[in-house]
């Protein structure tokens, strides 16, 4: 849970660098983009040089961030949500250890300045203070102000203060995330306060939903299959966002209302809030027409109530399943059947964990995208056929 972002960073550009697919140019300014039929020119800078040059893409996703120039090039404003304050954060490395500090993340909903303490990983430290509207941003950065700040729980000789940065905290959804052949992915499509610490969450949600899908439309599947982004995973990324603008208006009132209280946790004798896990399921999109196919029967309901669910990771006689299954599309079910080469085929007669699994979900197969979201699940043959015959349509199978 606790991790440090840069580290993360440098990991993700290391695989990266190790995929002859992928080429990294860094120092580039896309300054332009224009689709048509075929795709889409990308012109852009070499800023060492200031040289124009330009490439051929089949899409564009844009992941630039809050001011996104990809956004721009699609004409798509950002709808917001009801929240925007500015707050300041300090990043310390303390010099000693300090269990006295506590070894968890809390919230201080402090009525004269609200606050929170992080505590990260090693020796890292967060601390985050609302600034109130006649505070200066810049003044605050300031060193002396910051160790202000923080004098209520260290001083200069406990910690070195590695950063301090004042970020206006919004909740914004853009209106549309995909328009031709330019897609939106992070926080160019959304923007959360950060009080559940979900805005790099859905930022990798974004592309486990995106990146599988781009390659069905690359390899001949159907284009279409895009709209599905932007209807699974708007309301999904909605959902975690007014959940978390109301913590943040818990922590800025100092008062648990009602809506927060259900959707978060509830409190035991002594007052204290027990956080429960956020669990949003995808909008309609993929397998939503499915249900009339398939009947009415109670079964069938039980399926249908699947679509869009995360499976839990399994050990299976092979490995884990997410490494069995890799980034492909899988059937999960009772008898072996015959499906295409980008398909992997996991029965219970083979493994006994697979059928475990079946029972527990109260399905006879399960059809599974490469995100690990179920597509469909089904009770009894003709109905795991009818599902083959779907995915295959959209060239899943």
């Amino acid at each position: 849970y606790r991790f440090h972002q840069p580290d993360l960073e440098r990991r993700l550009r290391g695989a990266l660098r190790l995929r002859s697919s992928v080429t990294v140019q860094l120092g580039q300014s896309v300054e332009a983009l224009q689709q048509d039929s075929a795709g889409v020119t990308v012109t852009y800078r070499d800023e060492g040089n200031g040289q124009l040059q330009s490439l051929r893409a089949g899409y564009v996703v844009g992941c630039d961030g809050a001011r996104s120039m990809v956004r721009s090039a699609m004409g798509v404003t950002m709808q917001p949500l009801g929240f925007e304050q500015r707050w300041l954060v300090a990043d310390v490395m303390l010099r000693r250890e300090m269990p006295e500090l506590g070894d968890y993340t809390l919230q201080f909903c402090d009525a004269l300045r609200p606050a929170t303490y992080c505590r990260n990983v090693g020796l890292r430290r967060r601390w985050e203070f609302a600034l109130l509207d006649h505070e200066d941003s810049i003044e605050t950065m300031q060193s002396e102000a910051v160790w202000a700040f923080l004098s209520r729980w260290i001083t200069p000789q406990d910690a070195e203060l590695e950063r301090a940065a004042v970020y206006t905290f919004k909740s914004e959804v853009a209106e549309s995330w995909v328009k031709g052949r330019l897609c939106l992915a992070g926080d160019c499509a959304h923007l959360t306060p950060p009080f559940l610490g979900q805005g790099m969450c859905a930022g990798i949600r974004d592309a486990a939903n995106l990146a599988w899908k781009l390659a069905v439309a690359c390899r001949g599947g159907d284009a279409g299959i895009l709209t599905s982004y932007e209807s699974e995973r708007k309301p999904n990324v909605t959902d975690y966002i007014e959940t978390a603008v109301e913590m943040g208006e818990l922590i800025n009132r100092v008062r648990a209302g009602d809506n927060i209280a259900q959707k978060v946790g509830a409190g035991d004798e002594g007052g204290t809030v027990l956080m429960r896990s956020v669990q949003a399921g995808l909008g309609p999109g993929l397998g939503s027409n499915l249900g009339a196919d398939l009947g009415s029967g109670s079964a069938q309901q039980d399926g249908a109530a699947l679509r869009g669910q995360l499976i839990a990771q399994i050990t299976l006689q092979a490995g884990r399943l997410d490494d069995v299954i890799g980034n492909h599309c899988a059937v999960l079910a009772r008898q072996r059947r015959a499906v295409a080469p980008h398909l992997a085929m996991l029965c219970a007669q083979d493994d006994p964990a697979i059928g475990a699994l079946l029972d527990q979900l109260g399905v006879d197969a399960i059809f599974l995208r490469p995100d690990m979201r179920v597509l469909w699940a089904a009770c009894g043959e003709q109905a795991v056929d009818l599902v083959l015959r779907q995915a295959r349509a959209l060239s899943l199978a």
